[in-house]
């Protein structure tokens, strides 16, 4: 495939600060291979502010917003809603861009909590698939090693008759202490829920 005929399907995850990085990404290689054409997915509130002071569809980079599952004036759904739902509304996105450019997609670069990315690439004869981790290490480790984390947690009463979870990495080195914002870290459902 020529350069002339690079088509690239961006998929930005729209939550907390995802898809900034994401666009800062592209917008650079957009400035690199000004004859490649990016197609950024999204939904609409986030595009609505990462494109804000830009027109969306100038150059080289084209917004398109992915329905979120939200009914005009009413609460963005829950994070667990739109990831159940977003892999068909993406796939529809990706079919009107493809039919409103006329070129198919040679390249999927997607945030790496869009893991269907990688069915999409296969499904169009194996394209390349790129992955964009947009957090820092920690997190991402925290991800990958979580049978891991899980099983150095110790769960230690606290005065008010609840409990505290502290790992122990090494008894000679610091504690991590997790408060209930990560208890889904060790709620055994969620190895279920989310086939972890």
């Amino acid at each position: 495939m020529g350069s002339s005929e690079c088509h690239v399907a961006v998929l930005a995850f729209p939550f907390a600060t995802h898809a900034a990085p994401l666009l800062s990404l592209v917008e650079q290689l957009s400035a690199a291979f000004p004859s490649a054409r990016f197609s950024f997915f999204n939904n609409h509130d986030s595009n609505s502010g990462l494109f804000r002071g830009r027109n969306p569809g100038a150059g080289n980079v084209k917004a398109y917003d992915v329905w979120d599952g939200t009914v005009a004036g009413e609460a963005l759904v829950t994070h667990e809603e739109f990831i159940m739902a977003m892999p068909g509304n993406y796939v529809k996105a990706i079919a009107e861009a493809e039919a409103e450019t006329g070129t198919k997609f040679g390249c999927f670069l997607t945030d790496a909590f869009l893991w269907f990315g990688g069915d999409l690439a296969a499904e169009r004869g194996g394209v390349p698939w790129i992955v964009l981790w947009t957090a820092g290490a920690c997190s991402i480790s925290a991800h990958l090693y979580t049978d891991f984390v899980r099983s150095l947690v110790v769960a230690t009463p606290t005065a008010n008759g609840n409990e505290d979870r502290i790992i122990f990495f090494l008894s000679s080195m610091a504690q991590l202490q997790f408060g209930a914002q990560l208890s889904g870290l060790f709620d055994p459902d969620s190895k279920k829920k989310y086939d972890l």
